[in-house]
């Protein structure tokens, strides 16, 4: 059946032991995530990450703890207060489950998570690590493996893995990624695989299809992804004059723009901010040019966690 290729497909890709698809990419980590952490359970989470992880954690019902967005330092500081909670109060961790959750690659900000403090953290503070690669799979990695290669880390130090087929794969829906144990436990556990209908048979075909390509060409895709985000890069510091700031990664080809210099001086809040960006993309669809601002939910942090999350354009570049 396709939909149990696609399973097999991408676990043999990414090297993991079991997979699992859902039928809807955002459904697959809103699933994924109250499949494993319950009432009780804690949760301690980027405070940035997109919103399928909100929903998930929120349906999870545990506890949530936030830390600054992309810090490290902020991490392990909500982790320290944790241990230092737990032998003030005599509480056993190991009778409670907990989860690190983050993107890889966060659509909001373009920035990458530095999974290799992220896995010493965890290892060293006793969590599990969910991680979100939605968008980091198929588009970063020198063969499209998403951050784990990036970052030269074992896949089989991501407890749990997120990835999307909605996105470089050009299909619907969405796997998750770990050992055998990960992968069976939510073919009953998993709300959007139990009550929900398989992915069309087309659709996952599609899916196989492009991860064929991928895995035959993956190196020639990637390095011609690059170039065209160097390209764009480089245009857009030539252009734009100090007027707007690059805030992504330079190896995201998820671009994020914030006005910078005198445009930020003259206009400091957020929504004056917001007013010009989204004049600023229907200026550019006069162009035939496809660019779109960053869009939040509510609550949402700037790095530091100070402020809200800072307003910016998006550019996708593929």
């Amino acid at each position: 059946m396709p939909h149990i290729e696609i399973e097999n497909n991408v676990k043999e890709f990414m090297g993991t032991e079991g997979a699992i698809s859902y039928s809807d990419s955002a459904s697959a980590v809103s699933s994924t995530i109250p499949a494993f952490a319950k009432k009780g359970d804690l949760l301690i989470i980027d405070s940035s990450v997109h919103e399928p992880i909100g929903i998930g954690a929120d349906l999870s019902r545990s506890k949530i703890m936030y830390y600054d967005h992309n810090d490290m330092e902020s991490l392990e500081a909500v982790l320290k207060k944790v241990a230092t909670d737990d032998k003030r109060m005599g509480r056993n961790s190991l009778k409670q489950r907990r989860f690190i959750v983050t993107e890889a690659l966060f659509r909001n900000t373009g920035e990458l998570v530095d999974l290799k403090k992220l896995v010493e953290l965890k290892k060293q503070y006793g969590y599990r690590l969910i991680l979100d690669e939605s968008f980091s799979f198929g588009a970063i990695g020198a063969t499209g493996r998403g951050l784990t290669e990036y970052a030269g880390v074992p896949v089989t130090e991501v407890d749990i893995m997120v990835v999307s087929m909605a996105y470089s794969l050009g299909s619907i829906g969405g796997l998750s990624l770990g050992n055998v144990e990960v992968a069976d436990h939510q073919r009953l556990s998993g709300a959007g695989y139990c009550f929900s209908a398989s992915a069309p048979p087309f659709v996952s075909t599609a899916a196989s299809m492009s991860l064929a390509c991928l895995s035959q060409e993956g190196t020639t895709l990637m390095k011609r992804l690059q170039d065209n985000v160097t390209t764009v890069l480089a245009g857009v510091e030539t252009t734009c004059k100090g007027n707007l700031a690059i805030v992504s990664h330079s190896s995201s080809p998820i671009i994020h723009l914030a006005l910078a210099g005198g445009a930020a001086a003259d206009f400091p809040e957020r929504t004056m901010q917001m007013n010009i960006l989204e004049a600023t993309v229907e200026g550019c669809k006069a162009l035939d040019l496809l660019i779109t601002t960053s869009k939040t939910v509510k609550g949402e942090k700037a790095k530091g966690g100070k402020g809200p999350a800072a307003a910016t354009l998006r550019i996708a570049v593929r």
